[in-house]
């Protein structure tokens, strides 16, 4: 969508949304919700759940709970590079994210989850924390749970700490931000896995 500064016309870079324009209706939660969507040949098959993005102000805070059906072992592939693309793209400053399916205990320092999040975006405007599963002692480097958050730009200046469940199962990861006035903001992401009744 163009935006208008200075008496120029700049567009907005990122994945264009499958939305029918004309059947947009704006919420109160700074984006616009699709009642129509229209689909490609390459696309066809996508599910679509949630909001799309709209534009963001300046004053707006983007938080955005995203469960990412696990990661891939090695770094750089393709469900990595585009989280990392979306936080900038989209301008979020709180993500939320589940079911990272990775044991990071038996992965190499280069594969951590901070050093991913170190590739991408600047480590001083970047908070990170993620919990896994600490008693699963199979070896293996993936396990299906784990949670984490994730701030980035003039938020992650107003962290003031984070944590996860005491017991370290990975179900939970929290982080809590002080504002103006000393208003402090938790915000906090869940996962519990459970058995698939399709029997995955």
């Amino acid at each position: 969508m163009p935006t208008r500064r200075r008496g120029l016309v700049r567009k907005r870079h990122g994945p264009t949304a499958l939305v029918d324009t004309n059947f947009c209706t704006a919420t109160n939660n700074n984006t616009a919700r699709a009642s129509t969507l229209t689909s490609s040949d390459n696309t066809a098959r996508m599910v679509y759940q949630g909001d799309f993005f709209g534009p963001k102000r300046s004053d707006w805070l983007r938080l955005v709970s995203l469960n990412l059906d696990n990661l891939a072992i090695d770094i750089n592939e393709s469900k990595e590079v585009s989280l990392f693309q979306s936080i900038l793209e989209q301008g979020i400053n709180i993500l939320l994210l589940q079911e990272l399916g990775l044991h990071w205990s038996n992965l190499s320092r280069t594969k951590q989850w901070r050093s991913r999040v170190e590739c991408f975006l600047n480590p001083k405007c970047t908070r990170t924390r993620c919990s896994h599963n600490v008693h699963h002692t199979t070896g293996t480097q993936v396990q299906a749970q784990g949670t984490g958050i994730l701030s980035h730009d003039k938020v992650s200046h107003f962290a003031m700490g984070s944590g996860c469940n005491k017991a370290k199962l990975g179900w939970w990861t929290w982080s809590r931000f002080r504002g103006i006035g000393g208003m402090v903001l938790r915000v906090v992401s869940v996962y519990r896995p459970c058995a698939s009744s399709g029997g995955e």
